[in-house]
């Protein structure tokens, strides 16, 4: 300290806080970057009808999509999509109507989701699906609803 109080660097002091220095301040500087934006991440989905007297005419699957059930394009239902593992386990992320074609996309993190198609009233029965969102990539699911 000098006699006004004030503290003096010694020049061992001073060199040591010049070479960190630079460090410091790449330091802070990493901080406030930004962030490489990951690959999304979601669930493309195919609304089908099955079952009644006979299916006549089966609809041709999308590219992506594989089934051994034959079924017809459905697109008269609300997907409703819930959360069955992670922070919000249980809770519903997502409505989403499929598009003339009866297909969905929908965004949703990593994690394991439940995809329940919400039928018109005195339509055909439900069948939920439970799929896998693996980070980085959308998870192709064909969900079937099933008249008499």
């Amino acid at each position: 300290m000098t006699p006004r109080g004030r503290t003096i660097l010694t020049a061992r002091a001073q060199r040591l806080l010049l070479a960190l220095l630079p460090v410091l301040l790449l330091s802070l500087a990493a901080c406030g970057a930004p962030k490489q934006p990951s690959q999304p991440s979601g669930v493309v989905g195919l609304v089908l009808f099955e079952g009644g007297p006979v299916v006549l005419s089966p609809s041709a699957l999308p590219a992506g999509f594989s089934s051994g059930v034959q079924g017809r394009l459905y697109p008269y239902v609300t997907m409703e999509i819930r959360a069955k593992t992670g922070l919000h386990a249980g809770d519903v992320v997502a409505k989403v109507k499929p598009d003339a074609k009866a297909l969905f996309k929908v965004t949703l993190p990593p994690g394991t989701y439940v995809l329940n198609p919400l039928v018109p009233k005195h339509g055909p029965w439900p069948h939920p699906v439970t799929v896998v969102v693996q980070p980085g990539r959308y998870t192709h699911a064909i969900v079937y609803v099933e008249g008499m």
